[in-house]
């Protein structure tokens, strides 16, 4: 039997983003467009895991582009490059776990607001606030609170995870993902506090605030770069201490990340605050 182990980073800057879930004010699209490099709807085919140079597993998530929202993509297919994921060393599984870092699997269907991929930590605008799911034709954000829409036309998220309606299949991993189950009731109490938005709305409206905000020069020119699995690659900021003993995957990973505590980390967490949460590896 393999045995599992919780790999544990000593962390140089703290990550102190908020998180979606806690979000229950408006949804800010046009932010999320302004601070994108590529925005785009598509599905994962594949997730792959690489240790950097330094030691640090992280997780390759490709996927298969189905509608290009805003920004400029080479190829039909993008791969994205996250901290964090699952390590192997010889019969020894490890698992990195980063703090709001989404969790992917094949067949996810997502919109994704994509920022510095390659440089980020978490190469998604606020990171899992730069995910949102189509959950067979509704969209939720990454822990699946749906998506209203407003008598004034401004997004918000719903109060409550549509964890009744949303059923949970079973992952490798022992994670859930949401396969929308709802009934007519449900839709019915969820709209009371506005309109779900469905996923080709949302799609189409984000075309439109893009071109819009283009024709004003509010979208930069950024060329977006996909991550490559076969290149080497460094996380210089980070250093891995010893893995400790935890239980089994399949059940909940502590999230082991700390600052070192010297004057740079804090400058460095300075920074990321600065910066609204989202920490880059210079």
């Amino acid at each position: 039997m393999k045995k599992t182990t919780a790999l544990a980073a000593a962390v140089i800057m703290s990550i102190t983003g908020t998180s979606v879930m806690a979000s229950q004010g408006k949804v800010n699209t046009q932010e999320l467009l302004t601070k994108s490099d590529l925005v785009f709807q598509g599905k994962v085919i594949n997730v792959d895991y690489k240790d950097s140079t330094d030691g640090i597993p992280h997780t390759f998530v490709t996927y298969s582009v189905e509608d290009m929202i805003a920004g400029e993509a080479t190829e039909k297919q993008v791969t994205l490059r996250f901290m964090g994921g699952q390590q192997k060393r010889g019969a020894v599984i490890r698992y990195l776990h980063v703090s709001d870092m989404p969790d992917f699997e094949e067949g996810d269907s997502d919109i994704l607001f994509v920022r510095k991929n390659n440089s980020n930590i978490c190469p998604l605008v606020k990171c899992s606030q730069g995910r949102y799911r189509d959950a067979n034709g509704i969209i939720t954000n990454d822990h699946g609170q749906p998506l209203l829409l407003g008598e004034k036309n401004e997004y918000s998220l719903s109060r409550e995870l549509m964890a009744d309606q949303l059923g949970l299949e079973k992952r490798s991993t022992g994670l859930g993902r949401a396969v929308s189950t709802e009934s007519g009731e449900a839709r019915s109490a969820l709209s009371e506090k506005g309109s779900i938005m469905d996923t080709a709305g949302f799609v189409a409206d984000l075309k439109q605030q893009a071109r819009a905000m283009k024709a004003k020069g509010m979208m930069k020119a950024t060329m977006f770069k996909s991550a490559d699995i076969k290149a080497s690659f460094s996380a210089p900021v980070f250093r891995a201490v010893a893995p400790k003993d935890a239980a089994p995957i399949g059940k909940s990973m502590p999230t082991a990340l700390k600052s070192s505590g010297s004057d740079f980390d804090r400058r460095e967490e300075q920074m990321v605050k600065e910066n609204g949460g989202d920490p880059v590896i210079q």
